[in-house]
């Protein structure tokens, strides 16, 4: 987390942006549990380690896992499988719903129609 502030205090990006509830404070507080700063931080963390990794994201994925020195890719790999799963399933509940909406919609049209 010491690091993840510092990269806060050393960015040079306008967090005045950012919902208040997501900006880390000026001092760091090593018992902070307010998830949304720390997804503030993980994300600086990512951030950083995709710059680290000349934007390669498995690296950087298992770098946030496993340290800079030592990436873990199958956590990298254990990612992009719960990704791919996570995609897989919204797209059949598009079609789902997509059919559902064309049933409905012929259906409309047979009960005007009569």
């Amino acid at each position: 987390m010491r690091y993840a502030h510092a990269l806060f205090l050393k960015d040079k990006r306008d967090y005045s942006q950012l919902p208040e509830r997501l900006s880390p404070p000026t001092t760091l507080e090593l018992d902070l549990t307010d998830s949304h700063v720390l997804t503030t931080y993980a994300g600086l963390l990512l951030r950083d380690l995709l710059d680290s990794f000349n934007g390669d994201i498995e690296k950087a994925v298992g770098a946030y896992n496993g340290g800079p020195r030592n990436p873990n890719l199958r956590y990298a790999a254990g990612v992009q499988a719960v990704a791919e799963y996570a995609r897989n399933v919204l797209e059949r509940v598009t079609a789902v719903n997509e059919r559902t909406a064309e049933d409905t919609l012929e259906r409309e049209l047979e009960t005007s129609a009569q």
